[in-house]
């Protein structure tokens, strides 16, 4: 899955330093972890032109998933199996942690491609 700012955001360019651009943001392997009690999930940020800017994992606890769940449940639709639901969660935490790096709002990211 593929995510994006609609909004320029600041990143680290290393030894260039600071730059202001879209950002793109792909997740990578999502695994449940602990008898399904969090999740983790590889994921890596690249600027407009493709150059990756950084690589990273997080991890999200059943309490978090349930509220990222909650938050998505009336959108849901009925006839989605256990695995458009997963994915559908996913994409949300993967959203708030996009929106927690760069410090914009959850409002400011799209996701792009599936």
């Amino acid at each position: 899955m593929i995510l994006k700012t609609t909004v320029s955001v600041d990143y680290n360019a290393g030894i260039t330093g600071t730059e202001n651009g879209v950002v793109l943001g792909k997740l990578g392997n999502v695994v449940w972890e602990n008898d399904f009690n969090k999740i983790g999930a590889n994921y890596a940020y690249f600027d407009i032109d493709g150059r990756q800017l950084f690589q990273g994992a997080f991890f999200i606890e059943n309490e978090e998933i349930d509220i990222f769940h909650n938050q998505i449940k009336a959108s849901i639709p009925t006839d989605q199996d256990k695995r458009d639901t997963e994915r559908n969660t996913f994409t949300i935490a993967f959203i708030h942690k996009m929106a927690e790096t760069f410090g914009i709002t959850t409002d400011e990211i799209e996701l792009i491609a599936e």
